[in-house]
């Protein structure tokens, strides 16, 4: 886990701040502000990506899916993808991955000491085999799951993005998404 600044704006703080979340900091709320002047319609295209997220984890869960990678999971505001899984499928498993401190902490007091079916990964998305293993810990990989990269994927390049999917897509089961 890498070390938490709070002078020091945070990927996740800030779009915990552009979702009117509470876990951000002035730095955090600085940058939402910039964001905001580049892109004034930012903040609704979050509001509408979480909304997508939502639909997407269930019609997912709808086609029977019962097991979800969260790349880069972010610091979780309701509803979590675990309890949108669960609407559908009441046994659905969640493993949530990243590497920001601050959301490592929300997510392992929150969640992982409390529900068996939560996994927490602590890991940056781009290290396959460590996610991986973190994943399997609770998720059987041979099963179809589905890999959520919600509002990440832009951090990359076209080429990097392509190899990070890719590498992803290799170890699921056919019928994943």
């Amino acid at each position: 886990m890498g070390e938490f600044d709070p002078k020091k704006p945070s990927v996740a703080r800030v779009y915990d701040s552009l979702i009117g979340g509470k876990d951000n900091f002035a730095p955090d709320r600085e940058v939402h502000r910039k964001l905001d002047a580049m892109c004034p319609d930012l903040t609704k295209f979050v509001a509408e990506n979480k909304d997508f997220l939502e639909n997407a984890v269930t019609y997912v869960a709808g086609q029977g899916v019962s097991q979800f990678i969260d790349l880069g999971a972010g610091i979780p505001r309701p509803p979590t993808i675990h309890e949108i899984a669960r609407e559908v499928v009441p046994g659905a498993r969640v493993a949530y991955v990243d590497n920001d401190p601050q959301v490592i902490t929300h997510l392992t007091a929150w969640y992982a000491h409390h529900d068996d079916r939560v996994t927490v990964v602590d890991a940056d998305v781009a290290d396959h085999d460590t996610v991986l293993a973190g994943a399997r810990r609770d998720l059987d990989l041979s099963q179809p799951s589905c890999l959520i990269l919600g509002m990440m994927l832009h951090f990359y390049e076209a080429g990097p993005a392509r190899s990070l999917v890719a590498g992803y897509l290799d170890a699921v089961a056919p019928g994943s998404y």
